[in-house]
């Protein structure tokens, strides 16, 4: 489901990287700034696009590949159970840092009564969507 569509988010993602490639190797330590200002604009726009592809299609692509997506975005986000059946996806929340792979970690999250909901995918659509 959804294959034509994830063809051509990937592309935009492979473009997306060889943009951030190229800003990255105009980092001026001096100065402690990038010097393409070109690519980190094109890298900015095809964020925006993907972003919006993962909402417009979010009924035809799976959680996962929605949520990995939006992670190479520089999201963070989180799908949360109140054990009362309801699901919650937000990005908001304390945690503490992870520097070198998995490790122990600790997390804590408020989430506003409005922001659970029955189904994941109605969780991640409110995520999408505000």
């Amino acid at each position: 489901m959804g294959t034509k569509i994830k063809r051509s988010i990937d592309h935009l993602q492979k473009e997306r990287d060889k943009f951030i490639t190229l800003r990255d190797i105009s980092w001026d330590e001096d100065n402690q700034k990038y010097t393409d200002k070109d690519s980190e604009t094109k890298m900015d726009e095809l964020a925006n696009q993907i972003f919006e592809s993962l909402k417009e299609n979010l009924y035809s692509l799976n959680f996962e590949y929605i949520i990995e997506n939006l992670t190479m975005l520089g999201h963070a986000p989180n799908l949360l159970y109140d054990d009362n059946g309801r699901f919650a996806v937000i990005g908001d929340g304390m945690s503490s840092m992870v520097f070198d792979g998995p490790d122990d970690w600790s997390g804590h999250f408020f989430v506003k009564k409005e922001k659970w909901f029955n189904t994941i995918r109605e969780a991640l659509h409110n995520y999408l969507n505000t």
